[in-house]
């Protein structure tokens, strides 16, 4: 076997144990909640005889890993306008370029910087940030914000609000339902349908998820879902009944006991999901709650990623 091959077998195995994101129930859920299913390609660079990039997914319109940004081999350094030349080619190739789909790739933060300046016209660029749960308790709880500290120790002396995680071993049957229900409830509308509900369902019976549920005086008014496996967790959906907002240290407390009992599992990162909207095209349109939800869990101050999205538009202009 080639020193190639051996780099491309450990890189998807590094893709596969390191990171959550492939699992038989969210491939499963993904399928359900879009109508269609994923499947998991591959990407060889001929020119330069090494992965470049792989695990896309092409599924509705956007190319990427399940929803989250294909990365580029981490021995693959050659610049940003680089790499784009060469996902110009493998679009055509495969045929995927038109005017509605859309790419997401992983960069750094210089190469934000690059894609600016050199007129790549990106559609969306973002921030995304994860906590290292080896970090001890009483260091990720000094990272926070300074007033998302104050307002989570003055929701845990709150003695009518409590925390409950829920977890294989203490779920009762049909419970995702009251989430799916209060969820229901705060959008006006059923968002999904209850099959996915049931996948979420699925992975908390097999050791992949949990809900974090507040009580106020005994009655449940928030959940919050997170699914993972060995190494990483990440935060799914929540849903707070809109008359429990003038607590507003619930939702930080909840997210706060989840961040602990990850740690306590063993997990060692946990993905925050997007946290800022660095750069939007003209044509784009971010609402308020899609800010406000961002700037939420910002304030937990993790490690930062970064996610390019790239259209036929950007990818004509490195032609």
């Amino acid at each position: 076997m080639t020193k190639n091959n051996n780099s491309l077998i450990q890189f998807k195995k590094d893709c596969l144990t390191n990171e959550l994101f492939f699992s038989e129930n969210y491939v499963k859920y993904l399928s359900v909640h879009k109508g269609k299913d994923y499947k998991i390609s591959e990407f060889l660079s001929n020119e330069f005889n090494s992965p470049v990039f792989l695990m896309y997914t092409n599924v509705s319109n956007e190319i990427s890993y399940f929803g989250f940004p294909i990365e580029f081999y981490s021995k693959y350094d050659k610049t940003l306008s680089s790499k784009l030349k060469i996902v110009n080619q493998f679009l055509i190739k495969k045929n995927l370029l038109s005017h509605e789909k859309i790419f997401s790739l992983g960069v750094s933060e210089l190469e934000i910087t690059n894609a600016i300046s050199e007129k790549i016209n990106p559609k969306l660029i973002t921030e995304h940030q994860f906590i290292d749960l080896d970090d001890s308790e009483e260091k990720i709880f000094k990272n926070l914000k300074s007033n998302l500290r104050y307002e989570i120790n003055k929701t845990k002396k709150n003695k009518d609000i409590q925390v409950k995680i829920i977890n294989k071993e203490n779920y009762s049957k049909n419970l995702i339902f009251e989430m799916m229900e209060t969820h229901s409830i705060v959008s006006g509308r059923q968002t999904r349908s209850k099959d996915t509900w049931l996948i979420n369902e699925q992975m908390i019976l097999q050791n992949q998820g949990f809900i974090s549920v507040v009580y106020y005086k005994s009655k449940a008014v928030s959940y919050s879902f997170f699914f993972h496996n060995s190494r990483m967790i990440y935060y799914f959906s929540s849903a707070t009944l809109r008359e429990y907002f003038k607590y507003s240290g619930i939702s930080h407390l909840s997210l706060w006991e989840a961040i602990l009992y990850a740690k306590k599992i063993y997990i060692k990162k946990f993905n925050l999901g997007l946290t800022n909207y660095l750069y939007t095209r003209n044509d784009v349109n971010i609402s308020s709650k899609e800010k406000n939800i961002a700037f939420f869990k910002s304030r937990y101050c993790g490690k930062k990623k970064y996610k390019i999205i790239l259209d036929r538009n950007s990818f004509f202009s490195t032609n």
